[in-house]
């Protein structure tokens, strides 16, 4: 017997998000934004470490290419950042990056999805 898939705990997703090219900063309705209008240069998202924030307008520009966006705050335990970082590291399409201002420690984005 094959186990059902079930959702992830805590999962959210979006629909209908822009995908236009702005040169602007964007009001993103979340945070960390999982898509909608952004910069039309991506952020380097193959294994990348960003010890610093980033700007959420190129990082959203990952996303859209498939890419799946790590972040962290300063509540986050420093061993899971660690242990995330190292992860990163080796996986394709990651980056990881501080977001000092989410509402959780630890979360996860990719286009439309955030956990």
């Amino acid at each position: 017997e094959q186990a059902k898939a079930s959702p992830v705990t805590g999962e959210r997703s979006w629909d209908d998000l822009g995908r236009e090219h702005v040169a602007t900063k964007v009001d993103y309705p979340m945070n960390p934004p999982v898509g909608g209008d952004h910069n039309q240069v991506w952020m380097n998202c193959n294994a990348d470490v960003y010890t610093a924030e980033i700007p959420k307008e190129n990082a959203v520009h990952s996303l859209e290419h498939g890419a799946v966006w790590v972040t962290y705050n300063d509540k986050a335990p420093e061993a899971d950042v660690k242990a995330l970082t190292d992860k990163v590291k080796s996986t394709p399409y990651t980056f990881i990056s501080p977001v000092k201002d989410q509402k959780e420690p630890l979360m996860l984005s990719a286009w439309g999805k955030q956990v």
